[in-house]
């Protein structure tokens, strides 16, 4: 027997990669066993995972749940409202319902971002800005507060477009780093708030300036200071080094 139902499923915690919970599908019908779950019109990126069980008051149901692949993040065709078909193994449809596929926790935007330096985890020595790549209706990003602290104050839906963008932080001295994130009806992450880590950029030692001085007194009265580069070059008070590599003054 074909029943059409209406079930959605509760939105993912975060704290795995589910999209909800087991929904009970009542009044199915008798089956042959085995089941097989199918989102109709979508083939990549959701898995429908379906037994035949029994409720408490002894009847046959089948208790599904439904979870988003991670190699299909970001692909708008995934989420919404889908209508799954469940199928015996002979191929025939025993059961309808429907089902909302949510992002998962880990790539809504975040209701605030916290931005620290990857090396100190203190707010970054230069000042940073923020970009939303395609930009929401608000093009002008939220204030960076003197403790790294973005809050988008609940208006997520202001700065991020539906669908995929990307975020960038730049400051002097640091590496880009920029989140992609998927917003989706209205939806952001649980996460009191996400960090941001900025990285300082790699330096060459070619371009670096060190400056090493020793000094003594009457107690020990002579020091000598010696050094040597990654090529074994040694500059010392009769060797004053090569130029381009250090000298001595």
């Amino acid at each position: 027997m074909d029943k059409s139902l209406e079930s959605e499923l509760c939105p993912d915690d975060g704290r795995n990669g589910d999209i909800g919970v087991d929904v009970l599908v009542q009044d199915v019908g008798t089956g042959d066993g085995e089941i097989t779950g199918q989102v109709e019109g979508l083939t990549p990126g959701v898995n429908i995972t379906a037994v035949w069980t029994v409720d408490g008051s002894n009847n046959r149901v089948i208790k599904y749940q439904a979870t988003v692949d991670d190699e299909y993040k970001y692909v708008n065709g995934v989420y919404g409202t889908k209508i799954v078909q469940f199928l015996s193994k002979n191929g025939a449809v025993i059961a309808r319902a429907t089902v909302t596929l949510e992002p998962e926790n880990s790539i809504r935007p975040a209701k605030k971002y916290r931005i620290r330096d990857g090396t100190t985890d203190k707010t970054p020595e230069a000042a940073v800005t923020m970009l939303v790549e395609p930009p929401g209706s608000n093009l002008q990003p939220p204030e960076i507060q003197s403790d790294g602290m973005i809050d988008f104050h609940d208006k997520q839906n202001e700065y991020f477009p539906q669908g995929k963008s990307t975020i960038t932080f730049k400051a002097n001295g640091y590496e880009i780093s920029k989140s992609d994130v998927f917003y989706f009806g209205g939806l952001c992450s649980s996460e009191i708030f996400t960090n941001m880590l900025m990285n300082k950029k790699f330096v060459p030692s070619s371009e670096l300036k060190v400056m090493v001085s020793l000094r003594w007194a009457e107690h020990p009265k002579d020091l000598d200071l010696h050094m040597w580069d990654s090529h074994k070059n040694h500059c010392f008070h009769s060797t004053k080094g090569k130029p381009g590599n250090f000298c001595l003054d």
